[in-house]
């Protein structure tokens, strides 16, 4: 009987050893992990981070040793904490706190982890007043539609709003119409500040905004000016731009053809095309010909002689205020190189040199 006793109690002993053994140090995460509120009451976020400290000092005591150290050191580099809801928080609101951990690394520590996922409760919360975070900023736009960039630029004076970031999507490659979605990061914004933001998202539309012309945009009116253009650059040079095909004297420089009792007439315009880019990556976005007819009289053959000279304006746009203008590394030549004794063949060049890159559309 006394041998069973004995057997008994050492079956015990041994037993509560094992568990002992196997449950290690418990560590209650509800104490070691801190949650703070920032922002206003009803629009407040909500973190949390864990306490190592308070940590080790439930796993280690105050007579830490460097073993102890080193075995909870992995568990603590797997700890991961989760707030949810953690914006837009109010008092009273309930937040849930869930700590993720390796299961490995605290079996190799022998922690036992208590309370995973704990709630919080929101208090201390003040009430704040609206900032409307769009309401100081403006887009500045770079380039031609639809080639745009935009940047963002923050004119608040006042200290909140100076803490606002901005971001816009897309920021390039942008044309006329098209719609710009502008996002504010406050994460910079004191967190005692008084203010709030009433919007984090905001869409803006890319308008009143310079333009690559387009075939549907050009009237009588914007015809007249686009030949005129055209013009002031063709007459100040144009005898640069005869090609081999028609007689040697007409590709003389000016003196020289009054030698020979040349006459040619003011270039008149007979035709226009534009030549719109198909992709936006086009260095020359667009290309308005026109074809001048230049009528020649006299020289060694005598008679009267037609040539055809294409004519290019590249890079043209419209203004915000509907204006027509070139841009600056638009250029004004004889893109096709050439003068062609009938207009057909003029315009067998222009539809040669834009069949690749560009679409091609007959002007009125």
């Amino acid at each position: 009987m006394k041998k069973t006793i004995a057997f008994t109690l050492t079956f015990i002993l041994l037993c509560g050893l094992v568990l002992v053994g196997c449950s290690g140090k418990k560590i209650d995460m509800e104490k070691c992990v801190n949650v703070t509120t920032t922002g206003q009451n009803g629009h407040a976020k909500a973190k949390a981070s864990v306490d190592l400290a308070m940590l080790e000092a439930q796993y280690m005591g105050e007579n830490g040793d460097f073993e102890s150290a080193m075995k909870i050191a992995n568990f603590e580099t797997s700890l991961s904490v989760t707030v949810t809801p953690n914006e837009n928080l109010s008092n009273g609101d309930k937040v849930t706190v869930k700590i993720g951990y390796s299961k490995e690394a605290a079996k190799k520590a022998k922690v036992s982890v208590k309370n995973e996922t704990f709630t919080f409760t929101v208090e201390g919360l003040s009430d704040g007043e609206p900032y409307d975070a769009f309401a100081n900023i403006s887009l500045v736009y770079k380039g031609v539609s639809p080639q745009l960039q935009v940047e963002i630029q923050n004119k608040a004076s006042d200290n909140f709003g100076k803490s606002l970031r901005y971001t816009a999507e897309p920021t390039e490659t942008i044309a006329k119409g098209d719609n710009i979605t502008i996002t504010v990061d406050a994460s910079r914004v004191p967190a005692d500040s008084m203010f709030y933001v009433t919007e984090e998202r905001k869409t803006f539309i890319a308008d009143n905004v310079p333009s690559y012309l387009m075939a549907n945009e050009i009237d009588d009116g914007k015809k007249g000016i686009l030949e005129g253009l055209a013009y002031d650059a063709f007459k100040d040079d144009w005898t640069s731009f005869f090609g081999g095909v028609i007689e040697p004297e007409v590709r003389k420089s000016v003196p020289e053809i009054l030698a020979y009792d040349v006459e040619i007439a003011p270039p008149a315009p007979e035709r226009m095309m534009l030549a719109t880019a198909k992709s936006v990556d086009e260095y020359t976005y667009n290309i308005v010909f026109v074809i001048f007819r230049l009528t020649i009289t006299g020289g060694d053959a005598g008679g009267i002689t037609d040539v055809w000279i294409p004519f290019g304006l590249s890079n043209v746009a419209l203004t915000e205020a509907n204006v027509l203008k070139q841009e600056l590394d638009g250029y004004r030549e004889n893109v096709c190189a050439g003068a062609y004794l009938d207009i057909e063949s003029a315009q067998a060049a222009v539809e040669n040199y834009s069949a690749n890159a560009y679409t091609l559309q007959a002007i009125g």
